[in-house]
């Protein structure tokens, strides 16, 4: 009898954990839980950067050959528009006066004129042989769109200058400093990257609103100003999740 009872609990004891044994194991399985969830969560936000630059690179090649084909820059379409309007995702009229569209905004550089005015909106795909999806990038927001609106009409595109030594659609890095110049630039478009802010839904209504007390204000406030930088989660002024991208006018008329 003693034999079998010892037997038994040499049994019970390689068979089971003691609540300390278990403790340890749950613990370190959290951490590896944890640690598995934090890098999937990074491998999806870089593979959504990727897949938005990729984006960007057909983008800017549309935009070329809409510019070989018209003489011209596709000028920004409306952003609040809804995809059964007859207005989504096409060309507005940058030979009009004024924006004449919801969301479409005519902003003038400081010291600028009727010359510098600059259209601010989304992605006129549906002109540019894009599908309607490259309208959004990969957080579903709509991509921005900004040009130098005599750029976007063929009778004004052919030898636009200005005197504005900064460029009409100024691009600045973080620090503020300039970045474009008098070799004018012509577009720029940006994601306003996972944070959303200031971007606008598939629905035409604003995601999160603009914050100009931070860094990607700059580029949401509905100016001639946009920052191109690098994304830095750095809480305070700094916070920046915006992708831009952008070429001047000789870029675009180039070989």
């Amino acid at each position: 009898m003693r034999l079998i009872l010892k037997k038994k609990n040499k049994k019970h004891k390689q068979g089971g954990f003691s609540l300390i044994e278990l403790s340890v194991i749950l613990s370190v399985a959290g951490v590896a839980t944890a640690t598995m969830l934090s890098t999937t969560q990074v491998d999806s936000e870089s593979t959504s950067v990727v897949a938005t630059a990729d984006h960007f690179d057909e983008i800017e090649i549309a935009i070329r050959a809409y510019y070989e084909q018209f003489g011209a820059l596709p000028c920004p379409a409306r952003p609040k528009s809804l995809p059964n309007s007859a207005y989504y995702g096409r060309v507005s009229d940058c030979a009009a006066a004024a924006p004449g569209g919801t969301g479409v905004v005519d902003a003038t550089p400081s010291g600028g004129g009727a010359n510098e005015v600059v259209r601010v909106g989304s992605l006129p795909v549906r002109c540019m042989g894009l599908p309607d999806s490259y309208m959004y990038d990969r957080w579903g927001s709509r991509i921005s769109y900004a040009i130098v609106k005599k750029l976007g009409n063929p009778v004004t595109f052919p030898g636009y200058t200005t005197g504005m030594t900064n460029g009409v659609v100024e691009v600045t890095d973080a620090t503020g400093t300039t970045l474009s110049n008098s070799d004018v630039t012509g577009y720029v478009l940006f994601s306003h990257g996972k944070d959303r802010k200031g971007a606008y839904s598939k629905t035409g209504i604003i995601i999160n609103a603009c914050d100009t007390t931070q860094r990607e204000g700059e580029n949401c406030d509905s100016d001639p100003i946009f920052v191109d930088a690098l994304v830095n989660e750095t809480p305070g002024t700094d916070y920046f999740y915006d992708m831009p991208r952008w070429k001047t006018v000789s870029a675009i008329t180039g070989p």
